[in-house]
């Protein structure tokens, strides 16, 4: 499951935290997700949702963006994980390019399922939030983290999910539907 949180809104807002959470949170647990990807999430939003998510655990948290990946510790073993940014210095925390306005980062996190057999099968998770407000940014972003992709040995699954902020029709798009 993906799920953009949107931040927090001013209290008077009726789109604040505290007007969504129950919800957010009930919508999630009815699901009980495997993995859980959250985008745009602020560290009490991703603490409110540690708390009421038991047998959650969280993939650590290595950027003030906030790209999160929720999982079953009872179903999956966290093998390892990253965060790169979606600019020219993808290594660089914090850093931007091709005219975003706030930085966007990828998390990866490589994970293991617990009890199947054969035993060893693993999988990649990527969740990301692309610049909503440039297009080349978008473009290059995705291409980016196709790049990390193709990077991974082919036998590996990958989800690749967050907000990518575009239409299927754009250039971007059409890239991420391999079109």
């Amino acid at each position: 499951m993906t799920f953009n949180l949107h931040e927090d809104q001013p209290p008077d807002s009726p789109n604040s935290w505290e007007k969504r959470r129950d919800l957010c949170l009930s919508v999630i647990t009815s699901y009980s997700p495997l993995i859980l990807c959250t985008q745009q999430g602020v560290k009490s939003q991703l603490d409110y949702l540690q708390q009421g998510l038991p047998g959650k655990d969280r993939s650590p948290d290595t950027s003030d963006e906030h790209c999160n990946i929720f999982y079953d510790k009872e179903k999956v073993e966290l093998v390892e994980g990253g965060t790169f940014w979606l600019s020219e210095s993808p290594s660089v925390p914090g850093s931007m390019s091709w005219g975003s306005v706030v930085p966007c980062i990828a998390t990866w996190v490589i994970f293991q399922l617990k009890g199947v057999e054969p035993p060893g099968f693993s999988f990649q998770i990527v969740n990301t939030n692309i610049d909503e407000f440039s297009p080349r940014a978008r473009r290059r972003s995705a291409l980016l983290a196709w790049q990390h992709i193709a990077s991974l040995p082919p036998s590996l699954p990958v989800v690749y999910c967050g907000g990518f902020n575009t239409q299927k029709v754009s250039t971007t798009g059409r890239f991420l539907l391999g079109r």
